[in-house]
């Protein structure tokens, strides 16, 4: 019986590190993990650091999705993996950005049904946000374009669990 509890127990505790992120990333893998799932992945020459502390460990070039090349950007906080992020990586202008964006959007609504939170903002600077759920996963694509400035796209996929939806 206390084997049994036991492994309930290791099961329970460790249930949002085998949460999915992207493809066969889980959250809490380690790099040597990452590296084992995706063989091409390599260490970023500019390592990234994200709000939260986690870093950027690995990348990996030429993600082929809606007919662009992004790269994956693998985030670790501690040891284990905490966020994927898939990066436009060819330039592209803010109309160009914007357009893609609205393919992967319209991607992410094909695997993941409607978005649970959407906002855009124009003027000087152009801003457009969707936000998936897939069980305790976020999928967020963001697009921004300042001015004349290079347009960002990323795709994040994290575990965000509000603590408000972990009281209910």
């Amino acid at each position: 019986m206390k084997a049994i509890a036991a492994v309930f127990f290791l099961l329970a505790s460790t249930g949002i590190h085998a949460q999915s992120l992207w493809k066969e990333s889980r959250v809490g893998m380690t790099v040597q993990d990452v590296q084992s799932a995706f063989p091409e992945a390599h260490a970023p020459a500019d390592p990234q650091k994200l709000h939260d502390g986690s870093g950027e460990r690995l990348e990996l070039d030429g993600v082929d999705l809606v007919s662009q090349k992004f790269k994956a950007l693998f985030y670790f906080r501690g040891e284990g993996l905490s966020q994927v992020t898939l990066k436009l990586q060819d330039e592209a202008s803010a109309k160009a950005a914007e357009l893609v964006y609205d393919r992967v959007s319209v991607a992410l609504r094909s695997k993941y049904g409607a978005e649970v939170e959407h906002s855009e903002k124009h003027g000087m600077m152009e801003m457009r946000a969707a936000t998936w759920m897939s069980g305790p996963t976020n999928i967020s694509v963001l697009y921004n374009a300042i001015g004349n400035s290079d347009p960002l796209l990323n795709i994040n996929y994290q575990v965000r669990i509000s603590s408000d939806a972990r009281n209910l």
